[in-house]
C-alpha cells in the first residue's frame, strides 16, 4: 500500500484545497438561469456567475461544482433566480455525481471530501483517510508560512473506478488518447479528481482465480 499511497497523494495534490467555494470578499455572487443554443437544441443551465466577460460570455459554476464556459453567441436568454436554502450536503452532492456516472457507484463522505466509487468500500475508506491527511498537511504548510487558509465551503470530489479499464473508458472523455498513460488526474472544469483502484483488490474479489501479479500489472 505504501507505493499506492504515494501515487494517490500526488494525484490529490493536483487539487489540494481547491476552488470548492469562492472566498467571501464582500461581493454578491449572482445565480442565474441561462438558456443556451447547442447543436442538439436549447439547453438550460443554472449556476453562479463566476465571471462575465466584456463580450458577454459567461463562466458558470453549476450546482455539482462543474464550471461551464458559455460563449456569448450561444446565449438565448438570461434571468436571475432566487437562492433559497443551504448548499447541497455531501450526500446530496454525491447523489448528483453518481447520477452522471456508470451504474454501480456508491458514495462515502469524509470531513472535506465526497468519494464516489465502484470499488470496495474498504479501499474508498483508505483513500479517504489518505486524502484527509494530505489536506491537513497542505493547509498546515501554508498556515506556518503565514498565509490565511480558508476552509472549503463544499466537499471536494473524488471519483474512484474499480479497475483501469473502466477508468480509461471514462477518462477518455477528458484526456483523449492520454487516458491510458496516467493513473489519475484533476479536472479544473469539473473540480474533481478521478482515479481507479491501484491495488486491483476489487478485481481480485470479483474474479477469485486471478493472480495478484496480474492484477497489479501496469502500476
Amino acid at each position: 500500500m505504501h507505493r499506492v499511497g504515494i501515487v494517490l497523494a500526488l494525484i490529490a495534490s493536483m487539487a489540494g484545497p481547491t476552488r470548492a467555494a469562492p472566498v467571501d470578499d464582500g461581493l454578491d455572487v449572482a445565480k442565474e438561469s441561462v438558456r443556451i443554443q447547442t447543436e442538439t437544441g436549447e439547453q438550460r443551465l443554472e449556476g453562479e456567475v463566476v465571471i462575465e466577460a466584456i463580450d458577454g460570455g459567461l463562466l458558470l459554476e453549476l450546482a455539482d461544482q462543474r464550471l461551464e464556459i458559455v460563449a456569448p453567441d450561444a446565449i438565448v436568454a438570461r434571468e436571475p433566480i432566487a437562492v433559497s436554502g443551504e448548499p447541497p450536503t455531501a450526500r446530496e452532492l454525491g447523489r448528483r455525481i453518481i447520477a452522471e456516472l456508470p451504474a454501480g457507484f456508491d458514495q462515502l463522505a469524509t470531513k472535506h471530501y465526497v468519494i464516489c466509487f465502484d470499488t470496495s468500500r474498504a479501499y474508498a475508506q483508505w483513500c479517504g483517510g489518505l486524502f484527509e491527511r494530505l489536506h491537513e498537511a497542505f493547509a498546515n504548510f501554508w498556515r506556518q508560512a503565514g498565509f490565511e487558509v480558508h476552509e472549503a465551503g463544499r466537499p471536494l470530489v473524488i471519483v474512484i473506478f474499480a479497475d483501469r479499464q473502466r477508468y480509461e473508458a471514462f477518462a477518455a472523455g477528458d484526456l483523449g488518447a492520454a487516458a491510458d498513460r496516467v493513473v489519475g488526474y484533476y479536472n479544473l472544469l469539473s473540480n474533481r479528481v478521478t482515479t481507479f483502484d491501484l491495488t486491483g483488490s476489487d478485481a481480485l474479489t470479483r474474479r477469485p482465480g486471478r493472480s495478484a501479479g496480474r492484477a497489479g500489472r501496469g502500476l
